[in-house]
């Protein structure tokens, strides 16, 4: 039996200049983060290949952003590792997150918020930080953050170790501010403002919300159809997929032993 190592890959890599253009409007750091962010994954990819040059006992899953998820067709060193190495390394988009989270014995990621999830389910969560990114940069639960690797000597412990799970309580910061729940501080500024704020609506503006709620209906209707559901799916904007709701990375117990054992199945065919 092989462990099953999952790599969670995020956006910043995969954005071309155009869209780092518009991002650059709410993150002007966005340029060091995808420059890093490529070094990483180079990284990352190269310590894989030398791992399983000499070693049978894991297969490496890379799980694509679902934001621009379909680009990583165009990624010619993960096109070498499939050919390499078919059975060890994977580059699959089906299923969600969460899923693939509870069927993996650890994960990594570069920059994730995944670690979250991977905490409250007690699977080992490793921020691949070959390249460091400044605290700055980063978000605010993962600075100091206990579970790193940062070289190969690193890599090379936790592929044979396996990790240890990290306390959900790290990531406490995450879902309060001042102690106190952040929705709770959300409603509190909404109460006290709410007299300050401009309630004059006109019809026009009403009637052009209710047309876009009508067409994002009817979208979301034509996505169930076959035709339209895979020209949808060949979309490259991550927008796409939230507007028709086709992806959950949330965890569902209750659902969760079924997808894993479609996940193994999954696998053993392309063993075959």
């Amino acid at each position: 039996k092989k462990d099953w190592v999952l790599f969670i890959a995020n956006a910043y890599h995969l954005m071309r200049p155009s869209e780092r253009d518009n991002a650059r409007r709410i993150d002007k750091d966005i340029d060091t983060k995808s420059h890093i962010a490529k070094q990483n994954l180079t990284q990352f990819l190269a310590m894989v290949r030398q791992y399983l040059a000499t070693n049978q006992d894991k297969i490496f899953i890379y799980r694509p952003h679902p934001a621009y998820a379909m680009r990583e067709n165009e990624n010619n060193e993960l096109k070498k590792l499939t050919r390499q190495f078919p059975h060890q390394f994977k580059v699959i988009y089906a299923n969600t997150l969460g899923d693939w989270i509870l069927a993996s014995q650890c994960c990594l990621s570069f920059h994730s918020t995944s670690g979250i999830e991977c905490s409250l389910a007690k699977i080992p969560f490793y921020l691949f930080r070959t390249t460091p990114l400044p605290d700055t940069l980063d978000y605010s639960f993962y600075r100091h953050f206990p579970n790193m690797i940062r070289n190969e000597e690193d890599f090379t412990w936790l592929m044979r170790t396996g990790g240890k799970p990290v306390d959900p309580s790290l990531f406490a910061q995450h879902y309060y501010l001042q102690d106190q729940p952040a929705y709770e501080l959300l409603i509190h500024w909404i109460e006290t403002h709410h007299d300050q704020i401009d309630q004059a609506v006109s019809r026009q503006h009403i009637l052009r919300n209710q047309l876009k709620a009508y067409s994002k209906d009817t979208l979301r209707l034509l996505a169930k159809l076959p035709l339209f559901k895979s020209y949808f799916q060949t979309k490259q904007d991550g927008r796409w997929i939230r507007l028709l709701q086709t992806h959950d990375d949330l965890l569902d117990p209750a659902i969760v032993d079924a997808l894993c054992q479609t996940i193994r199945t999954i696998i053993e065919e392309e063993h075959t």
